[in-house]
């Protein structure tokens, strides 16, 4: 039984193309969720897709329609200016729920 697909979530700097990489060096199937502003990875070799750091719900639909099961957050990402955001539908019914977490430190955001 092979691995699920992974959904990798890219920030900047090294570690989303060397995990990007080993996918593909294992066969292991992926796709890479570029984040605007903060990826900066060749996507050139990668099925890719860019998303926009308030944009969940096109995330969400992007895992789903390539059947992503695994998802991965890497890279550098720097706290954003939040009112340089601009937010989907989903990711607004998350901010409430974000910006708690937020005040709490980035370990309760990624939580």
């Amino acid at each position: 039984m092979s691995a699920p697909k992974l959904g990798i979530f890219a920030g900047g700097g090294a570690l989303p193309r060397r995990i990007a990489e080993t996918c593909q060096a294992s066969g292991r199937p992926y796709v890479v969720l570029a984040l605007q502003g903060f990826a900066d990875m060749d996507l050139s070799a990668h099925p890719h897709h860019k998303v926009g750091m308030g944009e969940a719900g096109k995330a969400i639909e992007i895992l789903k329609a390539e059947g992503a099961r695994d998802i991965v957050f890497c890279g550098r990402v720097q706290r954003p200016n939040w009112s340089d955001i601009k937010v989907d539908w989903t990711g607004m019914k998350l901010l409430p729920r974000l910006a708690l977490a937020g005040a709490r430190g980035d370990d309760a955001l990624l939580a």
